[in-house]
């Protein structure tokens, strides 16, 4: 039953986010997909497994306009959630099907300014690779920049909420990472000094999933 309404509904969604991703490229932008809509596609089993409201893309302050105007050409109607003071905005539409699709549009990672440097659209992009499921300019962060933003996520936007989902999000990338690009994550956050919220974040992984982190 409610699995079955899941794997259909992302069948649905795996469709409709290539031809949006097509379409910011075709008018110049280069969005990099965040959180949940990338890990689906490259540390789940199955991307229905990885449940989420909406899909995450980063673009560059240049280009909110611009990617405004594609999504409104594509049917997508902002939503009441929408506020730039948040640096971000939201789009959404109902397919045929009765499913609604909705993108979160993300200029900056965090508006506190403790966060707000933390990745820039730009260091994201520069590392950002390819998820081949979700067609040829889907780009994601890499996994040591996902795995930072997995980790400080909870802690920029939801008063450092456990939820399982999260932790599994970590468990998932830190297990895959090599010893280069756990040696090359431990570099990058005593950089941008968040070690301790890095630290916590891994420990519950740790915790709950018994995940291998030197």
């Amino acid at each position: 039953g409610a699995a079955h309404t899941r794997a259909a509904e992302e069948l649905l969604r795996k469709a409709e986010i290539p031809p949006v991703v097509a379409a910011l490229v075709d008018a110049g932008i280069r969005p990099v997909l965040l959180k949940g809509t990338p890990l689906a596609y490259t540390v789940y089993e199955s991307p229905a497994l990885r449940s989420r409201a909406d899909t995450d893309l980063m673009v560059s302050s240049r280009d909110v306009e611009a990617a405004r105007k594609v999504m409104r050409s594509l049917s997508y109607v902002e939503s009441v959630q929408c506020h730039d003071l948040l640096s971000q905005f939201e789009v959404q539409k109902r397919d045929p099907f009765g499913v609604v699709h909705a993108f979160d549009v993300h200029w900056s990672i965090s508006t506190q300014p403790v966060f707000a440097d933390l990745l820039t659209y730009d260091a994201v992009l520069e590392r950002a690779e390819v998820v081949p499921a979700l067609g040829e300019f889907a780009l994601a962060p890499c996994r040591v920049d996902a795995l930072l933003l997995s980790c400080v996520h909870p802690v920029m936007h939801h008063r450092n909420d456990e939820r399982l989902l999260w932790i599994l999000d970590i468990h998932l990338l830190a297990a895959t990472l090599s010893p280069a690009e756990q040696d090359e994550f431990e570099s990058l956050v005593r950089r941008k000094k968040v070690v301790a919220v890095c630290r916590r974040g891994l420990e519950q992984a740790q915790t709950v999933f018994w995940t291998p982190v030197a």
